[in-house]
């Protein structure tokens, strides 16, 4: 059993996250001693790692509570929870393909002053064959300019 600072150390968030997600309504499950103070078991350690998991994700609060609604519900929600996941699936694909798109931009941007640097001059660049241009940055290229 673990306190909450020691869950939270374990977790590498603080004490005053995991106060909060129960007081959201996340961590419903946690115990308390007759004191009140709360007792985190492994279990509830591989939960909440699933849950900041998703969190970092990009689920806000009311979407953890609507997950953890569903589990505390058993096994007559697993369609729910199917259609949820999938839900966060097709987002965080969507996500990845924008940040893809945004580390192709820098990439880009990375090769370009570096080889203008090289060359003394953004006006060099201007003079560059499509053979200079590395291929993987041609269509971008066109897109961007």
């Amino acid at each position: 059993m673990y306190t909450v600072s020691e869950a939270a150390k374990r977790l590498g968030v603080t004490a005053a996250t995991l106060r909060y997600y129960e007081q959201e309504g996340i961590l419903r499950f946690v115990e308390r001693t007759p004191g009140g103070i709360r007792l985190f078991t492994d279990q509830d350690i591989l939960w909440l790692r699933s849950i900041l998991a998703l969190k970092q994700g990009g689920l806000s609060v009311k979407e953890l509570r609507q997950y953890v609604d569903l589990v505390m519900q058993g096994d007559r929600t697993l369609s729910e929870c199917v259609q949820f996941f999938q839900k966060q699936r097709e987002t965080l694909q969507d996500q990845m393909k924008q940040l893809q798109k945004a580390l192709d931009v820098v990439n880009y941007n990375c090769w370009y002053y570096e080889t203008a640097l090289e060359k003394g001059s953004t006006i060099q660049m201007k003079k560059l064959t499509e053979n200079e241009i590395p291929e993987e940055f041609r269509k971008l290229q066109e897109e961007i300019e």
